[in-house]
């Protein structure tokens, strides 16, 4: 008897080094398990360095603020990665697991970074009497914006691989959609650090020195240009999600989005303006003004690519006129080569019965110059079937 072949062991079957190893090998394998990691490291380090910020015991003031948002930020990042470990279905890509996690952790992110580095707090950014600023606690400044980014990211991307109903749209325009999100966080960033500007310096009743009046009446475009682009890149981003954003709307959208930006440059960033000094208004103006033209960039290379895959599909207008003008000449010559083209010589039959004697007659092809009996025959090519046998009895009567 022949051996039976093996079956190969099933994962119950399988050995517990075996089953760890397919555990580890999925584990890390996933795609935001590692700017998990990087989101809890960073957000431990921004918890240790907000401890040092600390007040008086008993008030709740920035400081305070600032520390509760790096501990739920800590929390929430780990219970992420125990998620990955151990629930990994329930969890992984599910709107109520990492859904829920990543975008609760972006939201205190966004009212922590505004006042953990907002210079007027005093935290991680101080400003000098001449308006200048510069860093004081770089494990805070430094650790809440990476923090904020890999936050950010993580939203991104499960939004992207959790909304289905646009892969063919999603797929087109993946590295424009990573900047219009970057443009919407950068638009959040300028919105909440202006108002905190706006009501940090009273600007509310005028302000107080001329200095601060001027740079209150730069805020306010800076308030406008955060809400404006921050609903406009919201909505754009659900369109293009929804599979229902067209390439000439997005067009538009992105000139509109560039022209505003770099309108705030020149507002907001010279001549006194709330975003002169180096903080969250200069950076958040700035990276929104190069994220709007790298799109606009990347519309225009699209456009010159469909353009060209047009032009590649319809012939050119040269070849067009071409074809029309040759179209009669080569009517004409095919006319004239069908007249002068001979008609096919009609073969004669090789063999042919003799009704009186029985025998089988050999009809010999006929002569180079055709007698008119021969002409008269093939003249008449169209006789009935009846017609030609009697004519053909005849001619062998005849020879």
């Amino acid at each position: 008897m022949g051996k039976k072949s093996e079956a190969p062991p099933s994962s119950e079957s399988a050995s517990p080094l075996q089953q760890d190893s397919d555990n580890v090998t999925n584990y890390t394998q996933e795609p935001r398990l590692n700017v998990w990691v990087c989101l809890f490291a960073a957000s431990i380090i921004a918890l240790t360095a907000s401890i040092a910020e600390l007040g008086d015991v008993g008030t709740f003031g920035p400081a305070e603020w600032v520390l509760l948002v790096t501990a739920v930020s800590s929390f929430l990042s780990l219970m992420a990665l125990l998620g990955y470990r151990f629930c990994k279905r329930k969890f992984v890509g599910t709107f109520w697991g990492e859904g829920i996690a990543a975008y609760l952790s972006l939201l205190f992110w966004i009212g922590g970074i505004s006042v953990a580095l907002a210079p007027q707090r005093g935290l991680a950014v101080t400003s000098t009497a001449a308006g200048l600023n510069f860093v004081i606690n770089a494990n805070l400044y430094f650790s809440c914006w990476l923090s904020f980014f890999c936050n950010a990211y993580i939203c991104a991307s499960w939004t992207m691989n959790h909304w289905k109903k646009a892969e063919k749209i999603i797929r087109e325009m993946s590295s424009r959609l990573a900047k219009w999100w970057g443009l919407l966080i950068t638009s959040i960033i300028l919105l909440v650090a202006s108002a905190e500007f706006h009501y940090s310096q009273n600007c509310v009743s005028g302000g107080a020195t001329t200095l601060n009046q001027d740079a209150c009446k730069s805020n306010k475009f800076a308030v406008s240009l955060g809400t404006f682009g921050t609903l406009l890149t919201l909505v754009t981003i659900i369109l293009a999600h929804a599979g229902i954003f067209p390439f000439i709307i997005e067009s538009i959208v992105t000139l509109l989005m560039f022209m505003l930006y770099t309108a705030g440059i020149s507002v907001i960033t010279y001549n006194q303006g709330s975003g002169t000094s180096v903080g969250n208004i200069f950076f958040s103006t700035w990276a929104g003004f190069l994220l709007s033209l790298l799109l606009c960039l990347d519309c225009y290379h699209v456009y010159m690519k469909q353009r060209a895959e047009r032009r590649a599909d319809s012939p050119p207008a040269e070849k067009k006129r071409f074809l029309c003008c040759s179209w009669g000449d080569n009517d004409s010559e095919d006319s004239d080569n069908d007249e002068q083209q001979p008609s096919p010589r009609k073969k004669t039959p090789k063999k042919a019965s003799n009704p009186r004697k029985g025998q089988t007659l050999q009809v010999q092809s006929a002569p180079q110059q055709p007698t008119p009996v021969t002409r008269k025959m093939s003249m008449r090519s169209s006789i009935d079937d009846d017609e030609f046998a009697d004519a053909r009895d005849d001619l062998e009567l005849k020879l």
